[in-house]
């Protein structure tokens, strides 16, 4: 999304700009972008509620890259999890309607 934040969160703006790069990245990583409560570190979340933050944040993250021709998706490299930033080629009616 060059050109301009587009309506994003400080949070998906972080992750955008992490995953721009086309290159997998780790759960760990991603996490580590969090917002944290003033004066605390974002690993003092519990796992689980960081989880539930960060697919609450890259689920509204893809609604808006679809848009713009490109997707997250999620790979299992090594037994974890990543999460890459990738360029649809070819757009189904479904993964239009999907966006909305």
């Amino acid at each position: 999304m060059p050109g301009g934040g587009n309506g994003l969160t400080p949070t998906q703006r972080r992750l955008y700009d992490a995953l721009a790069d086309g290159e997998p990245h780790s759960l760990r990583e991603l996490l580590r972008l969090l917002d944290a409560p003033p004066g605390e570190r974002a690993d003092a979340l519990t796992f689980k509620t960081a989880y539930a933050t960060l697919q609450n944040h890259v689920k509204n993250l893809r609604k808006r890259v679809r848009l713009k021709g490109q997707d997250i998706v999620c790979q299992l490299i090594w037994r974890r999890r990543n999460y890459r930033l990738v360029r649809v080629l070819f757009r189904t009616r479904n993964s239009v309607s999907n966006a909305k």
